[in-house]
């Protein structure tokens, strides 16, 4: 909506110093960041889901009416994913990002008083650069756990931050555990690769419904991908082409 454009252009001049020409700062660079998505919305089925359903949301904040904030959202089916945050910089002094992501919290946990048995239980907080102040608040957020890149091990974050202190880049899993390298079977992959579920232009294909030369391009690409990801991450993903 242009309630929601207007408040994205005030944060990113104000907050990030976007200059008004940028392309960041038009609708089409706010519709591709913030409102386009892979993920297909799809309604709650059974009772653990979240009621509001899987897929890309937007909360809105608003006080006395007015839009202060917009938290976007990606609701999957093991976790809360907040990918992103604006506000009106006037409202600073409410701390609204505390106030959201605690809001994301509680949503998450108000799905487990429902259902303790529910898969969805787990609030993601997304991308920790250590030594960048803007992202640094995330590790305030207890308990938490960061995964490390090497042994893919869930660590705490108190010991994550002692070792990010000392290095930039670091393993931070047990040095007893082993590097976990990404797994794929060659003679398989060009089979799950034709079954892969795709999103081109908005519309659910698979590889096979293509043309040759983009089964070609595309298939190349995915092969790639797999080799780098593994068999584990990659089949259990859709692939988003625009």
């Amino acid at each position: 909506t242009d309630e929601k454009f207007e408040l994205y252009k005030y944060y990113q001049k104000v907050v990030h110093s976007s200059a008004e020409s940028s392309s960041e700062l038009q609708p089409e660079g706010f519709i591709d960041f913030l409102c386009k998505t892979p993920l297909i919305n799809r309604p709650a089925v059974a009772p653990e889901d979240p009621e509001c359903g899987f897929g890309s949301f937007h909360q809105m904040y608003r006080l006395d009416g007015k839009l202060i904030a917009v938290g976007i959202l990606d609701v999957l089916p093991h976790c809360l994913s907040s990918t992103y945050f604006i506000y009106n910089p006037d409202y600073s002094y409410l701390s609204l990002g505390v106030i959201s992501a605690l809001r994301e919290i509680q949503f998450v946990k108000n799905v487990l008083l429902r259902s303790p048995d529910s898969p969805f239980r787990y609030y993601y907080l997304g991308y920790y650069v250590h030594t960048c102040s803007k992202v640094r608040y995330k590790s305030s957020y207890r308990p938490s756990e960061m995964l490390c890149p090497i042994t893919l091990q869930w660590v705490p974050m108190e010991k994550v931050e002692k070792l990010l202190d000392k290095k930039k880049f670091c393993r931070f899993g047990s040095s007893d555990a082993p590097r976990q390298p990404p797994v794929y079977n060659a003679t398989q992959l060009g089979q799950w690769i034709r079954s892969y579920s795709l999103i081109i232009g908005g519309t659910p294909c698979l590889l096979v419904n293509l043309t040759e030369e983009s089964q070609k391009r595309i298939g190349g690409m995915l092969h790639e991908f797999v080799k780098l990801a593994g068999d584990e991450v990659a089949v259990r993903l859709s692939y988003f082409f625009s």
